[in-house]
């Protein structure tokens, strides 16, 4: 997993995220630090899944912490906190 990653400080509401990259990214947010896990049938993970070449809309906690990963490679992800969505 990536190293956990504040986007924004202040009351930022949500994060768009666009995968530029060719292979599927996992997501994981959290209040004060996010470690990503790629979920399999025995180790299920909370976290959402950014298929490769799309972009997403999250809502996300303020002051919130992200971390990603992949499962084979590496993923370029674009990053851009901002309210709504």
């Amino acid at each position: 997993a990536s190293a956990a990653i504040q986007p924004s400080t202040g009351n930022i509401q949500g994060v768009k995220i666009a995968n530029l990259s060719t292979s599927d990214a996992y997501v994981t947010f959290g209040p004060t630090t996010a470690t990503a896990v790629y979920p399999t049938t025995s180790t299920p993970a909370l976290g959402m899944p950014v298929l490769q070449r799309s972009v997403e809309s999250f809502v996300f906690p303020p002051n919130g912490w992200l971390s990603a990963l992949t499962s084979a490679g590496t993923a370029l992800l674009a990053i851009t906190p901002g309210f709504g969505q």
